[in-house]
């Protein structure tokens, strides 16, 4: 990056001691060629107008590489390519010479890792401008298609190094996945960092994107081949992610896009009815049905699609739209039967979508019944202690909002937690702690670390409690981290201060307990480490940093 400029390459052939390898890829003279790409017009050099001399060796090859030495291209003759369609960017002509057994020669792969007695030649630049002036190119994409077995609970993430990208140029580079029709799934940091085994059957794309300055429309439920406005190249191909399931059923809910809360005020007459267009359907496969369903899951309708839906005449109440995806017959499909628990077949279903109904100048937050515990742990003996994922239930609350909260015995809150289940209460030392939810709507006050819940104020309430029994003596230092800057726009960056143990887990969940960003980390080799956090929407995360015998929870505000 910058005012640089770099000279022809030197080649070096390295050849094992007391063996003799006389191939030579000879001297190559002719250009720099300068072609203007994506103007429609064929970009072929004249047949003729590279010259070699000088080479030696039983089989002979043209090579075209990017500036990293990965080999685009194998050609017969320089001659034969078209450059027209390789988009903008600067490629690299060479001759290569070789005998018997050379290995590494292939598209893909790097030409400084060839193997055998081999020569190369000098190279020749083609410099590819772009009509319109901008000289960004996504690149070529090589690797995959990649399959993996999800719903399993296993990890399934491309390898480290996979895929190969080629040939990109571009001030700013971005991955993304998106469905099959282009709409933005997720803008990982990297390839490896996504973990797909969540995703459910399906098949999605993984594109590779540069831009030059400021970009448009780079957002999750947008369509990459559409939305996009500014100077960017897409990837010339995307590599496949082939998701499936045990068994025969490749059933896909998909995931819902827009906004996950609607609020309405029935009963004044005016129509409430979810926008069109306001909501987008990704990653989808099978036949197609959408459902509202009320907070127990009993099937309330079956509309063609969500905005023609109008809430108005419905009462105050909670609701929620959601997407059905099913193969061949399916049993069950039926208003007033629960789909949770009634529908047989090969189906999938996807997020919910939360619709809640008041009445206008009434407060109907109900922070439901919690169904579970009292949990009894021994704490300060290094191991984790925390609620099994689903040992609590929450039945039957209804607000705008949703929230966790964990007390002591006087009802200073001590934790606010996506979910109970992200709680290590074996740092919290022995003592008696309680955990309750909450429901309400905008404007409440008092909803804060070190605050008593009888200090509340506004439309909210709570549930009943269960009981935490901390049981033990035994103390240890959690995992203590600073997180900076807070909020944040683009990067959260994490700075262990005192952890227990070496190695580590990094996760960030939404409001939701959604776990969305999920990545290991060695302690002793890296005391700070930068998240990429830039395609989270706006909102509160929170973030925990576990080891083997502690961990520790922060919030996240995301700008």
């Amino acid at each position: 990056e910058g005012c640089f400029s770099l000279s022809n390459p030197v080649t070096v052939n390295r050849i094992d001691c007391g063996e003799t390898c006389d191939a030579d890829g000879g001297t190559i003279e002719g250009g720099p060629f300068i072609f203007t790409v994506g103007d429609g017009q064929e970009d072929f050099i004249d047949e003729g107008a590279i010259t070699l001399t000088g080479n030696a060796g039983t089989n002979s090859q043209w090579v075209i590489t990017d500036g990293q030495g990965i080999i685009l291209g194998l050609p017969t003759m320089p001659s034969v390519v078209d450059f027209e369609g390789a988009g903008p960017g600067i490629c690299l002509i060479w001759h290569l010479s070789f005998e018997d057994g050379l290995e590494g020669a292939e598209v893909g792969m790097n030409a400084n890792d060839l193997v055998g007695c081999y020569g190369l030649s000098n190279a020749i630049e083609v410099i590819r401008t772009d009509a319109s002036g901008c000289q960004a190119n996504g690149g070529v994409l090589f690797g995959g298609p990649y399959e993996f077995l999800v719903g399993d609970g296993i990890v399934d993430t491309i390898p480290t190094g996979q895929p190969i990208l080629a040939n990109s140029q571009g001030m700013t580079s971005q991955w993304v996945v998106t469905d099959n029709n282009g709409v933005i799934l997720g803008l990982p940091g990297t390839p490896n960092d996504v973990d797909f085994d969540g995703a459910g059957p399906g098949t999605c794309l993984l594109w590779h994107l540069s831009y030059d300055g400021d970009i448009e429309g780079l957002m999750m439920g947008n369509n990459a081949t559409i939305d996009l406005m500014g100077c960017y190249s897409l990837s010339a191909n995307p590599v496949e992610i082939i998701r499936t399931v045990e068994g025969n059923c490749q059933a896909n809910g998909g995931e819902i896009l827009g906004n996950n809360t609607y609020e309405f005020i029935v009963g004044d007459g005016i129509s409430d009815f979810i926008p069109a267009g306001d909501l987008t359907l990704a990653n989808a496969q099978g036949t197609s049905q959408w459902l509202v369903v009320d907070s127990n899951g009993i099937i309330l309708g079956l509309p063609p699609a969500p905005e023609v839906v109008d809430f108005e005449g419905a009462g105050a109440g909670q609701c929620y739209v959601i997407h059905l995806s099913y193969e061949g017959d399916i049993m069950g499909l039926e208003i007033g039967n629960d789909y949770r628990n009634d529908l047989e077949g090969c189906f999938d279903i996807s997020n919910e979508i939360s619709i809640r109904r008041i009445n206008e100048g009434s407060c109907q937050a109900n922070g439901g019944e919690l169904i579970g515990g009292p949990f009894e742990f021994t704490v300060g003996d290094s191991e984790m202690d925390t609620i099994a994922t689903g040992a609590i239930i929450l039945a039957n609350s209804q607000g705008e909002n949703s929230q966790w909260i964990v007390t002591d015995g006087q009802g200073q809150i001590l934790g606010l937690p996506p979910m109970p289940s992200i709680v290590d209460f074996d740092g919290a030392g022995p003592g008696l702690c309680f955990i309750y939810h909450i429901s309400y709507t905008q404007g409440l006050t008092g909803l804060e670390m070190g605050s008593n819940i009888s200090g509340l104020v506004g439309c909210y309430d709570l549930s009943n409690s269960i009981e935490v029994v901390r049981l033990g003596t035994v103390e240890f230092a959690p995992v203590e981290f600073l997180r900076y800057p807070n909020p944040v726009n683009d990067y959260v960056d994490l700075e262990i201060q005192a952890s227990p143990d070496k190695n580590g887990l990094i996760e960030i969940f939404n409001s939701d307990g959604n776990k969305l960003i999920r990545q290991n980390w060695n302690f002793e080799s890296s005391g700070s480490q930068r998240i990429n956090v830039e395609a989270l929407p706006a909102g509160t995360y929170w973030i925990r940093i576990s080891s083997k015998r502690s961990s520790s929870i922060q919030t996240m505000v995301k700008l």
